[in-house]
């Protein structure tokens, strides 16, 4: 695209090269923020509900469940990996069997609310009580992380700002095609706590 003169902003993407631009999500410090917040709620088994492991978000959100772990004095190879095909409800609901069939932990971290929302459905239909017996973490905090049967702690993205940014960065290289600088912008994610998890 860049040679045929388009110009291209990368969204939610880190750009590879110096002469491109981009804005997103630190995704490892999330996924670091969501399993912190979970140890520190008395969480002992940690388990990490995601989608493929060729999804660039689902990698780093896993690495940063691993770095807290480990910044927590514990093995990162203890984090108890559900990988689903899809990161939908119904996903996190089939994840949700599961663990209840190979041994619940008392923590899980989903890749996305989705995959957290349906977990919380599979084990309220089981009996299980969230955050009682089991504290949830989500990420991505969309609207229905607030509005569901026990409100869900869900790791925020500031997607406002992610798109406003990259229009401007856009609106400037095409404006300013000599003088435009080109910026690989990154964002903090934000923990945002209700009653799905302990603390």
């Amino acid at each position: 695209m860049k040679e045929r003169g388009i110009n291209v902003v990368f969204v939610d993407h880190p750009a590879t090269r110096p002469d491109q631009c981009s804005v997103a999500v630190n995704d490892v410090t999330g996924g670091a923020m969501a399993v912190a917040h979970l140890i520190e709620g008395g969480a002992e088994r940690v388990a990490y509900v995601t989608g493929p492991t060729s999804i660039r978000q689902c990698a780093d959100r896993r690495q940063g469940a691993e770095r807290a772990l480990a910044a927590a004095g514990r093995d990162p190879a203890s984090l108890v990996e559900v990988p689903m095909t899809a990161m939908t409800a119904r996903a996190g609901q089939q994840a949700a069997e599961k663990l209840l069939a190979e041994g619940l932990p008392d923590a899980v971290f989903c890749a996305n609310d989705l995959l957290a929302l349906g977990v919380l459905r599979g084990l309220m239909h089981a009996g299980v009580r969230v955050p009682d017996d089991v504290a949830l973490v989500g990420y991505d905090d969309i609207d229905f992380a607030s509005a569901s049967a026990v409100t869900l702690t869900s790791i925020r993205q500031p997607t406002h700002r992610l798109g406003q940014v990259a229009t401007e960065l856009l609106l400037d290289e095409c404006d300013n095609p000599g003088s435009h600088a080109h910026q690989q912008i990154m964002f903090q994610p934000e923990l945002i706590v209700r009653e799905s998890t302990r603390n």
